[in-house]
């Protein structure tokens, strides 16, 4: 058979292997060298069944970007079927398909149609046997490491779009799954990192033969093997719940001893994602880095690629393994469920570890980044380009900051609270997840609702733009006038909650004040001469060109009144800006001078139901010894 050719072939080459270096680093692991459009499917397709368990058994030689082997699958028809369709690119070149018997197939425009029936809710299975050069280069890559014989490494990477470029495969978010198993065939000399358990490693002196086993639902595109000269770490770490987990980690031998002194403290890290995320999803098979060559890294279920184990990249992919992996978005347009939440955890991490240093400045610099251009949004609404599916400023940075922002917001219980919930929501767990389930739970979590919050930082463009004026009054009051704009049309407004410090008579206090309108006054009683006021200074919210002036000609209107919304339908709010030091007299009267309600304000906000008022043109009057105003307002 064809196979078994190859195969020869390819042994006759153990000698060469490590010779050749076609591959260049990119800064970001998930960039490609390509326009960005590459690699989407022709055509939407109906593929009317479910994948259950999938055994990948291949022959490579890092020396050359070649793949042979074969791909079984199980499946689960979801109704009756006569042609199974998969997706596999045009490159690599289809030998056969078995069933019991040789089964016809077609094979073009990438997708791979093979003529087999079976009737509803029938699990069967069949196995493609194929080879060839992939496709992308970018997807099925080759490089070499800097020991003395510049050794070759090949290795596997597939998001968002680029499994079916070197192997076939379902390539649908919605479908993980059940369990996979991937047996790569090497020269002697070569192992291979992979998903799961390693049930074996032969080595017969010509080749070897890696055995790997995952039994927890997967995606397609977090599959994956490298295959090098490999040195093997193998330790354990104990939890302070009694978990126990293996880590194994598979290094260049040539920076072994580097490599696996970055991650000593690995255990604390460990514990930090259990105490801030929940556990470890797959406890009971283990978790790996394996260096590659591509640069950065790539959340490979229960192994993360990557280039070195820096600690923020380690703590970036292996956050995935809850967010990504565990629970995988059910789009590409809500990619910032996987990459938003695995760099807000680079930066919440750093609070405990390196004396916190790094934990401010990260803010600092990815907000500077992301306000470095006024418009974008977290959401990814262009999902055909791979460029912005994973935009390091919007999917990744300000996803990471949003989140941020939502903890300042809503405070940590409620913020963690949510996030540990979420990860044990039996519907999401091992299956998809898109931003109404996150937002759902944080809403729970902190018992309010936060549509407003989503709609402008998660679907909307841009940043808010701050600018305060502040005083301190002879009655010991700090009047704050705080003006925003946006820097994008798509928000008018954002409301927030600002954290403001004040500082004064070597003291300070942080006020949180929430700003509801443009132009709005706060007057908070200190206690103390306030001699400066600092806005955002810890990076709790996403802004730029903060101007703070202090009102020294003392021109505030003590008697400014805001009346919103107008027209009103339902609530009305009356916000007076000054101390209330007296009962004041409110009084409504419609356009024909009739009072239609009357009572006293003792507080600063008031809110009137109105919606058994009739449409029309209505006015308030404000009376007391220092306030005598008149406003209008609608009601629709």
């Amino acid at each position: 058979m064809k196979i078994n050719l190859i195969y020869i072939f390819l042994l006759s080459l153990l000698l060469s292997y490590g010779q050749i270096c076609l591959f260049g680093q990119v800064n970001e692991s998930k960039t490609h060298n390509n326009s960005g459009n590459y690699n989407l499917k022709s055509a939407q397709i109906e593929y009317n069944y479910d994948m259950k368990f999938q055994r990948l058994n291949f022959i490579v030689n890092p020396a050359f970007r070649f793949i042979e082997g074969n791909a079984t699958i199980y499946y689960k028809t979801t109704q009756q079927i006569d042609t199974l369709v998969l997706d596999l690119f045009d490159s690599l070149k289809v030998d056969s398909v078995k069933k019991n018997q040789l089964l016809n197939f077609s094979h073009s425009n990438n997708l791979l149609k093979i003529k087999t029936s079976s009737t509803v809710n029938i699990i069967d299975s069949l196995t493609i046997y194929y080879s060839g050069v992939p496709s992308d280069f970018d997807y099925f890559f080759q490089g070499v490491h800097s020991d003395t014989n510049s050794t070759s490494i090949i290795s596997s990477f597939s998001e968002p779009y680029g499994t079916y470029s070197w192997m076939p495969c379902k390539q649908d978010l919605t479908d993980k799954i059940d369990s996979v198993e991937i047996i790569i065939t090497s020269p002697s000399g070569y192992i291979t990192a992979s998903n799961g358990v390693l049930i074996s490693d032969v080595n017969n002196g010509i080749t070897n033969i890696s055995h790997w086993k995952h039994r927890h639902p997967i995606d397609y595109y977090l599959i994956g093997f490298s295959t090098t000269n490999y040195q093997v770490n193998n330790s354990k770490i104990g939890l302070s719940n009694g978990d126990s987990i293996l880590i194994v980690n598979y290094l260049y031998p040539e920076s072994y001893s580097v490599e696996v002194a970055k991650i000593s403290d690995f255990q604390n890290v460990f514990q930090f994602f259990y105490d801030y995320a929940g556990e470890y999803p797959y406890k009971n098979e283990k978790y790996g880095h394996a260096q590659w060559s591509r640069g950065g890294g790539m959340e490979h279920q229960t192994m993360g690629f990557m280039e070195n184990l820096k600690f923020s990249l380690v703590a970036h992919e292996l956050s995935h393994q809850w967010f990504g992996d565990y629970i995988t978005c059910g789009s590409w347009k809500d990619i910032w469920l996987n990459e938003g939440f695995a760099t807000f955890y680079t930066y919440y991490i750093e609070k405990f570890f390196h004396n916190g240093y790094w934990f401010k400045l990260l803010l600092k610099g990815d907000s500077e980044y992301v306000c470095s251009i006024p418009d974008g949004s977290v959401y990814c609404n262009d999902t055909t380009s791979v460029s912005r599916i994973f935009s390091r400023r919007l999917t990744y940075c300000k996803g990471g900051l949003v989140l941020n922002s939502l903890r300042w917001e809503i405070g940590d219980s409620a913020f963690f609270g949510a996030i540990k919930n979420y990860v044990k929501d039996s519907l999401l767990i091992n299956n998809i997840a898109e931003t109404d389930d996150i937002k759902k739970h944080f809403e729970q979590s902190a018992d309010t609702s936060l549509t407003e919050f989503f709609n402008d930082w998660i679907y909307g463009e841009g940043y808010p733009i701050y600018n305060l004026v502040w005083e301190h009054d002879s009655l010991n009051n700090l009047l704050i006038q705080v003006n925003q704009t946006t820097s994008h049309s798509s928000v008018n407004f954002y409301e927030m909650h600002l954290p403001i410090h004040v500082y004064g008579n070597n003291t300070d206090t942080v006020l949180r004040l929430h700003n509801t309108f443009d132009e709005q006054i706060f007057s908070i009683p200190v206690n103390f001469v306030v001699d400066s006021i600092k806005f955002n200074e810890d990076y709790e919210i996403i802004t730029k060109d903060i101007n703070i002036l202090q009102n020294i000609n003392k021109v505030f209107d003590y008697e400014q009144i805001k009346i919103y919304p107008s027209p009103s339908k339902n609530i009305l709010t009356i916000e007076i800006f000054r101390n209330i030091v007296e009962d004041l007299k409110l009084k409504i009267v419609n356009i024909n001078g009739s009072t239609v309600y009357e009572n006293k304000i003792k507080s600063n906000k008031l809110q009137l139901d109105v919606s058994g008022f009739a449409k029309g043109i209505y006015f308030i009057q404000l009376n007391g010894t220092k306030i005598n105003k008149i406003r209008k307002f609608e009601v629709q």
